[in-house]
């Protein structure tokens, strides 16, 4: 089998695979449209990191396609194989398609959608316990110069 036979067949055999997560047939419909949508918490407006990505990923490999000076380039082929690599490596790092898979896994097993299915629960209630007690102490501590102030007055 050549290497482009065999990437379809592979891209065939995983396509296969997870055809049954893409199906809303017996699960929760809205947790469904959850996972599929990407529903975020707050995030800046017009700012969708997966369209983002891929704009960047074609910009790349436009970049790859045309002609690079060599006077700009001590190895144009290098270049190339760089930016492929640049692209290969922002792919493997993407969070959203690894988000919508466990989301989907999530919802195909009944469990609910979440908008970031790979977070650390005791990590980030260790966090907010932190910034709880360092808020407690900043709030209800009056600043030095008050405190002295109040010292010479009394």
């Amino acid at each position: 089998m050549q290497g482009a036979e065999l990437a379809a067949t592979e891209r065939k055999r995983y396509a296969e695979l997870l055809t049954p997560l893409f199906s809303p047939d017996g699960v929760d419909t809205s947790e469904y449209a959850f996972a599929l949508l990407r529903v975020g918490g707050c995030q800046d407006a017009g700012w969708d990191p997966l369209q983002e990505s891929k704009e960047m990923l074609e910009d790349l490999t436009a970049l790859t396609e045309i002609e690079l000076p060599k006077e700009k380039f001590r190895s144009v082929e290098k270049t190339s194989w760089r930016l492929g690599l640049i692209s290969y490596a922002h792919m493997t790092e993407m969070e959203a398609p690894y988000n919508v898979l466990a989301n989907l896994l999530r919802v195909r097993s009944n469990l609910p959608f979440v908008t970031n299915p790979f977070r650390d629960p005791t990590a980030s209630s260790e966090k907010t316990t932190r910034s709880r007690k360092r808020m407690k102490r900043t709030l209800f501590r009056p600043p030095l110069r008050l405190a002295r102030r109040k010292k010479s007055e009394s």
